[in-house]
């Protein structure tokens, strides 16, 4: 016998873009101008964010709002949100910070992540904002933060990162 209800099927489809095909236009651009033409949609989202659903919301040099909504595709069987989904929004949101810094030609990786998970995440209908902020890098590295808030301003999770700048 069997303890899952067959009839609740869900499917979801999106699209992402080569995420190769604009690295040329990337190169050219420094890290605030391509966190903008995130921004702005001017430039295609990488495929981890298309599949993931959240996007950039804000930008400003040394900062970076990320919005998403934690979906029923981002739970586990406890009904929360998976702490994968909030620690990738976590990361990406502290790269991004650095990159703000940054001139053309360069670009910004995690070394190391640290994430603390306050309260737990329920999907839902709310669009949760992740906010990034990043010292002016120092001898290739920068400390990065994060915080994931609710429309309450209430602090679910907090990062600490440390990103590296790397050159082509």
């Amino acid at each position: 016998m069997s303890t899952r209800d067959e009839t609740v099927v869900s499917r979801r489809t999106y699209s992402f873009h080569d995420p190769f095909a604009q690295i040329p236009t990337l190169l050219g651009m420094d890290g605030l101008q391509l966190m903008r033409g995130l921004q702005e949609g001017s430039l295609s989202a990488a495929p981890l964010e298309s599949t993931l659903d959240y996007r950039v919301v804000e930008v400003d040099r040394g900062s970076v709002t990320i919005g998403v909504r934690p979906r029923e595709w981002h739970g586990t069987h406890s009904g929360n949100v998976h702490g994968g989904l909030i620690a990738s929004v976590a990361d990406a949101v502290c790269g991004y910070a650095v990159q703000t810094h940054l001139p053309a030609g360069s670009y910004a990786v995690t070394a190391k992540l640290c994430v603390s998970f306050l309260h737990p995440v329920s999907p839902g209908r709310q669009v949760l904002r992740c906010v990034g902020s990043a010292p002016e890098p120092e001898q290739g590295r920068s400390q990065a933060t994060a915080e994931l808030v609710d429309r309450d301003g209430k602090v679910l999770a907090e990062a600490t990162a440390t990103v590296r700048v790397l050159s082509v």
